[in-house]
């Protein structure tokens, strides 16, 4: 059984000024039109700028990525180019590589894509191009101690 997204963020996030709507929201969700928290974001966002006026069901649709299917392929596709792009650094970084950015890039292409489905192909996309961890990939990088700024307070108190 394929589970969508909660109803929760429905009851403690929708916004005050459109609960006029909440149930339009529910149906939506219950019926899995609106299936990944990017669409729900989108959704809760319009509603919030529509407030309790009648709002156009197209345009709502429109934009909460109603109806838009990503499919698993667009999604590798996509993958493969924006590794291509990121190649050098990548390889450069290996696992230390910002996963987020390279996720970020991918949300810009497909915003309504299945995240789960994203984060699968860029994790297989990553040991493809660069084989088991090893070590090395292990490792922590020693972080660089910010040097506090010397108190100088008191020399004001000699220069007066």
């Amino acid at each position: 059984m394929e589970r969508g997204i909660s109803v929760n963020p429905v009851a403690t996030k929708f916004p005050a000024n459109a609960l006029v709507h909440r149930p339009v929201l529910t149906q939506y969700i219950v019926s899995s039109k609106i299936k990944i928290p990017a669409q729900l974001d989108a959704a809760l966002s319009y509603f919030a700028n529509t407030g309790p006026e009648n709002f156009k069901t197209t345009e709502f649709e429109e934009a909460c990525g109603v109806g838009v299917e990503v499919s698993e392929e667009e999604i590798k596709q996509s993958v493969n180019e924006v590794f291509e792009q990121n190649k050098s650094a990548i390889l450069e970084q290996r696992y230390k590589t910002n996963v987020g950015d390279l996720f970020a890039h991918l949300r810009k292409r497909h915003p309504w894509s299945d995240p789960k489905i994203v984060k699968a192909s860029i994790d297989t996309k990553l040991r493809d191009l660069l084989g088991e961890r090893t070590a090395a990939d292990d490792e922590k990088v020693p972080k660089k101690k910010k040097e506090k700024p010397r108190d100088v307070s008191y020399m004001r108190d000699l220069l007066a």
